[in-house]
């Protein structure tokens, strides 16, 4: 890549990223939305916003690299195949500047790679954590936080750092290759139509991270999921798919691997126990499971897995506990941003009074079908608030639409009883009302706060809401 003139499309954090790795290549960097250059960019990178013209910013370079919120319905995608003008993303660019810095093949890189629809973030916390408790080198990177290709031009990043990278399926649609030690696919459900055209196109997307894996790699996943098994099969690595059965996990064997009884095996020797974890869903067991199989693989210490194992407590806005007063449970699930996401939260528990909504991403909400038993009421939130309400009603079940997050948790304190959880997940993105999942669980658990505060609730949870100013 070097001596290229570079074309970069996206001026947020991921286009910063790129362009601070340019090393000495032209670069451009062009945002059809952002109108005030980046105050932290170089004086040398030429910065042009409102584009006119894709086709001739195109024409006058040699390499495109798209963040990956650049859709394929963006002009730069057809203005670049009508140019013939190679366009890849911050992935691919980043796996690119590992081989140029260290003179040797990603298929030598010690990456590891998650995707999947849902459970992606904790499964590579988890190898993280596990690999950190192991006294190894390992950084987390990607959809994760921090850019692929910041931790590759890190000066402490060398060929020993394993790197374990969170990659969405936007990130996989423009890599050619990944080619990680260890792959892992939590699970392939409908999600993400507003980027990608149908599911074939979004499922063939994520099967990217089994591209360039050799015969000694691992690809850990779900072998009750048929989209993921037709996935891994083009896969030479050794496959590892777990599945639940009688209400255990279990999965393997492959290169010594195997769960049996909750237990972790290698070569017949126990590693780890599943049951030692505080949180027993099925999705806890299952991310664990996945996340252990994965950090064994690549260097990862019986001692290191058991610790993170032991003290693993979940992550913020996965059916997080905020509250739980007057036997009524109150839940943060606001990282379920797909009905997929929301039915498996659901499933945890046996009576459910569901805040949901917000912006639909083309997804089918009637998913919710599927744990209609376990839902006794609904209120809608966001501009999905009436496809909620229409669930509801096909549904039976009763249903109040919100005006704000407040409203909502007053609302679900009407339909709570004891032993009852208030379970706000979702199953649409956060961007009607907020600028994050995390901005909306956070709202959540400051709305249930003052709620349960509020001097004038009753023993019965009833009273006249104040709302905070």
């Amino acid at each position: 890549m070097s001596g290229e003139h570079l074309l970069i499309v996206g001026a947020g954090v991921t286009g910063q990223s790129v362009a601070a790795a340019r090393g000495h290549r032209r670069v451009t960097l062009a945002d059809d939305r952002v109108r005030q250059r980046p105050g932290s960019l170089d004086t040398d990178v030429e910065f042009v916003a409102g584009v006119a013209d894709w086709a001739e910013l195109v024409a006058a370079h040699e390499l495109v690299v798209v963040s990956p919120g650049v859709t394929p319905a963006h002009p730069v995608f057809s203005a670049a195949v009508q140019q013939s003008v190679e366009l890849i993303g911050e992935i691919e660019f980043a796996l690119r500047t590992w081989e140029q810095r260290f003179a040797m093949d990603r298929s030598d890189m010690k990456l590891v790679a998650v995707t999947g629809t849902n459970g992606k973030t904790t499964v590579t916390t988890l190898i993280g954590d596990m690999l950190a408790s192991s006294g190894l080198d390992a950084r987390t990177a990607g959809n994760i936080g921090t850019t692929l290709v910041d931790v590759v031009r890190d000066s402490a990043t060398t060929v020993e750092t394993i790197i374990v990278a969170e990659v969405s399926s936007f990130q996989l649609a423009t890599t050619q290759r990944m080619a990680p030690r260890a792959a892992v696919v939590t699970n392939i459900a409908d999600d993400h139509y507003d980027w990608h055209r149908e599911f074939s196109d979004y499922a063939a997307a994520k099967s990217k991270i089994v591209l360039g894996q050799m015969d000694d790699d691992l690809v850990v996943y779900p072998a009750d999921e048929r989209v993921v098994l037709d996935m891994v099969q083009g896969s030479p690595a050794q496959k590892f798919g777990f599945s639940r059965r009688g209400g255990d996990v279990v999965g393997g064997p492959a290169l010594g691997l195997e769960w049996v009884d909750s237990q972790l095996l290698l070569a017949g020797q126990h590693v780890m126990d599943v049951d030692v974890i505080d949180r027993q869903t099925p999705i806890d067991r299952v991310n664990l499971i996945a996340a252990g199989t994965a950090a064994l693989h690549v260097g990862a210490t019986a001692e290191g897995i058991c610790e993170t194992a032991a003290s693993f407590s979940g992550l913020a806005h996965r059916t997080a506990l905020v509250a739980d007063v007057d036997e009524v449970a109150w839940i943060d699930d606001s990282k379920a941003t797909n009905p997929h996401a929301a039915v498996s939260a659901i499933s945890n528990f046996e009576s459910v009074v569901l805040i949901a909504g917000g912006r639909n991403k083309g997804l089918d909400l009637g998913a919710f079908a599927e744990q209609a038993d376990r839902i006794k009421a609904m209120i809608g939130i966001g501009e999905a608030a009436t496809e909620v309400q229409a669930v509801a009603a096909s549904l039976g079940k009763p249903c109040r639409i919100a005006t704000s997050m407040d409203d909502a948790v007053r609302a679900a304190s009407e339909f709570a009883s004891p032993g009852d959880t208030v379970l706000l997940s979702p199953a649409c993105a956060s961007f009607d009302w907020y600028r994050s999942y995390a901005e909306r669980g956070n709202d959540f658990e400051r709305a249930v706060q003052n709620w349960l505060l509020n001097p004038a609730r009753d023993a019965a949870g009833n009273g006249t809401f104040v709302e905070e100013r």
